[in-house]
């Protein structure tokens, strides 16, 4: 009976597995047709925040580069732009790598540092409606931390809004810049789905689910004390719902711009109390004791105050325990600690005793201790607890060296009235870009014929050509001088050529010449063909170990030169890497670049890709070149995952993901790549931001660096390279030589100064033999 009974069990079986089998090959198959009629992938979107004195401006980037409007608010909408900012819109092209792209969005902000001399609106509001303010702000995940005291800082920015039965807040699809605050009243969401039946009601008579004929389906409402729309903060996303008062309200509206202002006063604050701090602290002991302040200069008190953490303590936790090796200096920042001294300590034998006996001082607000651990790994000589719930502020002896160099040295150039010592190798202490030169461009459009169009954007194309007299192949870049005045782009082209022009890597996509005629400024740029990173990942699904750690060492040399010229990059990821015709890798794309100046350390715009965004950048603290290596582990991330380490159901949701800087690492990865991952994912202050510990960290041990970097090893990607090119040599057709200069192009007046490149123009990159790594100094440029 068994036997019988298990007969048709087993047929059933058979046929189960049969109809699994047939879907499994449709599914094949249909993944086979769509790779063939797409087949590059699509891309992901920057995001970005525009200055007061621009709009942002977007573009759509396919096999040509392409432009696209954005559009404006409708006049019953209350979200409207502000009229502080520009309308106009402002377009741009990526600097090259885009040859292979199909259908990919880009949402470039481009723009200037504006915020810095921006200065927030003051409205005046009672006490009860600031606290309804900071109880919503606080409710949003970039704002959670700050302290209780910069409450009025916050909230002085936000304008009142009355609204009326019906009145539309924000409408969906279009671009905001306000965030909101419900004070009075109650307003409703609405999302625009029209597979509904119209429920025949009034608005406020709507039940959940239920579809409103004009805005859509009702999904929620807002009462008095919440907030809405903090997306708008960050950047001039589409508006995803629509929101409808449902009777007379009261509305607090921030806008993106006064946001920054106020957080960035907030930050400056902060700074400036650190600064206070520093400069009482004393250093050394004896004859030999001196104050920080008379040590050192405002900037470097200034730079030395952004590298402190804090750190909070519950009242009795213990901060420094006698006995421990030294590593951190200590500044009380609130609160108040003791000082206890165990005289019979035996570190052999037992731990510390901490009684009320042994206390043999206490250290108010603004105090300090801990000072020898900037000096040397000593042990500690007493033990610290805290008296009342304390905060502090630790400053480690390796970011004190990194920017200033040895205590010592400090103190003796001090007492000498010298300038501190600098270590040479500190990426901001160098001139940021070279001077221009004198003498112009020999080349000009006489010396080229333009071959076929690779690339279109709003300011010109991108054009394959060759070079008369010798048969090489470039790619030249072309703006079109009239279109970049008419939108005020001239400052950024011109910067985009100093900082192509400033780098000579043979990892970075090299400018060779830069020159103009009446009407168009030409880049001629080394023309690539290998592919991008990006879209040899999607046909791999992730790299193994030693091609990622191959593509990260040549990677890092890259974003190395960049910080020697004070340069942040600010927008690694694999689709700015691209692979030359021998395998090895080239960064490109410098359109998000910032140049560090003089005393500068940090910028404050907002700008990058969403899923490579770094937690400061969001949080509007000022970042600087440390937001390149959290990118650079976001890429190892995904290089070795074939996926990013953070992600959300919508924008805010990944944000908030990578605020709480938590990946789940796959069990595929080694226990040494997590640990170098896990390094770079951390807060600005205890990330690894040295390319030195990137390379001598074990993830990179038995890595020869050398023969990477000069290009002697052998690439495991040439092969995918050389594939990839062939493909596109094959879809390429005739193509008929003609002259690079347009005669029917409009004309300008005007004729920027522009950079000459450091590269030799008779130096062709065919893969040749080239020198070590260690002769791209920055001093040989």
């Amino acid at each position: 009976m068994g036997a019988g009974a298990s007969a048709p069990r087993d047929e059933e079986l058979r046929q189960l597995r049969q109809e699994r089998d047939e879907l499994r090959n449709e599914l094949a198959a249909t993944r086979r047709k769509l790779d063939e009629a797409t087949p590059h992938p699509p891309k992901r979107a920057r995001s970005g925040l525009i200055s007061p004195t621009r709009a942002h401006r977007s573009s759509v980037t396919r096999f040509e580069l392409g432009g696209a409007t954005t559009r404006s608010s409708p006049s019953n909408s209350i979200d409207r732009p502000s009229p502080k900012k520009l309308d106009s819109s402002l377009h741009g092209e990526r600097v090259f790598g885009a040859a292979s792209r199909i259908g990919r969005v880009v949402d470039v902000r481009r723009f200037s540092d504006d915020v810095a001399a921006y200065e927030a609106q003051n409205i005046p509001k009672e006490d009860r409606v600031r606290d309804v303010l900071w109880h919503a702000i606080t409710s949003v995940a970039l704002f959670r931390g700050l302290d209780e005291a910069h409450k009025r800082i916050l909230t002085d920015p936000f304008d009142v809004v009355h609204c009326e039965a019906g009145d539309v807040v924000v409408r969906e699809g279009d671009a905001g810049d306000r965030y909101y605050v419900v004070e009075k009243g109650e307003v409703r969401v609405f999302h625009h789905k029209n597979e509904r039946e119209p429920a025949l009601k009034q608005l406020c008579d709507l039940d959940l689910g239920e579809t409103s004929a004009e805005y859509g389906v009702y999904t929620k409402s807002i009462a008095a004390g919440a907030g809405f729309g903090e997306l708008a903060l960050l950047h001039a996303s589409p508006r995803n719902a629509t929101v409808v008062c449902c009777g007379p309200c009261v509305l607090w509206a921030l806008d993106r711009l006064d946001c920054k202002a106020a957080l960035r006063r907030v930050h400056d604050g902060v700074i400036q109390k650190r600064v206070a701090f520093l400069r009482e602290a004393t250093l050394g002991g004896g004859d030999s004791t001196i104050s920080l302040g008379s040590a050192l200069k405002a900037t470097d008190l200034a730079r030395l105050a952004a590298e402190m953490a804090t750190e909070t303590f519950a009242k009795g936790e213990v901060i420094v325990r006698q006995g421990d090796t030294a590593s951190q200096f200590f500044v009380v920042e609130s609160g108040r600690v003791d000082v206890h001294v165990d005289q019979s300590f035996d570190p052999s034998q037992r731990a510390p005793r901490i009684t009320d006996k042994n206390r043999t001082k206490s250290i108010n607000e603004g105090g300090h201790f801990g000072e020898l651990a900037l000096l040397s790994s000593e042990l500690r000589t007493a033990s610290v607890r805290a008296s009342t719930h304390t905060k502090v502020l630790t400053l480690s002896r390796h970011d004190f060296e990194r920017h200033l160099g040895h205590l010592e040295d400090v103190i003796e150039t001090a007492h000498t009235n010298q300038s501190p010592s600098r270590r040479q190798s500190s990426s901001l202490d160098k001139s940021s870009l070279e001077s221009f030169a004198e003498e112009e461009c020999p080349l000009s459009t006489d010396d080229f014929d333009a071959l076929e169009v690779v690339g279109t954007g709003h300011f010109g194309v991108v054009k394959r050509v060759l070079e008369k007299g010798t048969g090489r192949i470039f790619a030249c870049k072309l703006q079109d001088k009239a279109r970049v005045t008419d939108e005020a782009m001239e400052a950024y082209v011109v910067g985009e050529c100093e900082v192509l022009a400033s780098l000579d890597s043979p990892f970075i996509i090299s400018l060779r010449a830069c020159f103009q005629d009446k009407s168009h400024i030409y880049l001629i740029l080394d023309l690539v063909e290998g592919g991008e990173i990006y879209e040899h990942l999607l046909r791999r699904v992730s790299f193994d170990e030693e091609s990622l750690k191959f593509i990260l060492a040549q990677s890092a040399r890259a974003l190395e030169h960049t910080h020697q010229k004070s340069i942040i990059y600010r927008d690694m990821k694999p689709e700015n890497l691209v692979l030359d015709a021998s395998g090895n890798v080239k960064l490109v794309d410098f359109g998000l670049a910032k140049v560090l100046r003089g005393s500068e350390t940090k910028t404050w715009t907002m700008c990058g890709t969403s899923q490579y965004l770094a937690p400061e950048v969001l949080r509007s603290e000022g970042h600087g070149t440390s937001v390149d290596f959290w990118c650079f582990g976001v890429l190892c991330f995904e290089l070795g995952n074939g996926r990013v380490p953070f992600s959300g159901a919508d924008d805010m949701a990944l944000y908030e993901s990578i605020l709480r800087m938590r990946p789940r690492y796959p069990r595929s990865f080694s226990s040494e790549l997590v640990g170098f991952i896990s390094k770079l994912l951390k807060p600005t202050t205890k990330r690894l931001y040295e390319w030195t510990e990137v390379r001598e960290d074990p993830f990179f041990g038995g890595v020869d660096f050398a023969s990477i970097h000069d290009r002697t090893a052998k690439s495991p990607l040439q092969q995918a390279a050389v594939e990839r090119r062939r493909r596109i040599v094959q879809k390429r057709g005739d193509v008929v030589e003609a002259p690079l200069a347009d005669s029917d192009a409009q004309k300008s007046d005007w004729a920027p100064r522009l950079p000459l490149a450091k590269r030799p123009w008779d130096e062709y990159d065919d893969g040749g033999s080239r020198p070590t790594f260690d002769s791209w100094g920055s001093d040989d440029i």
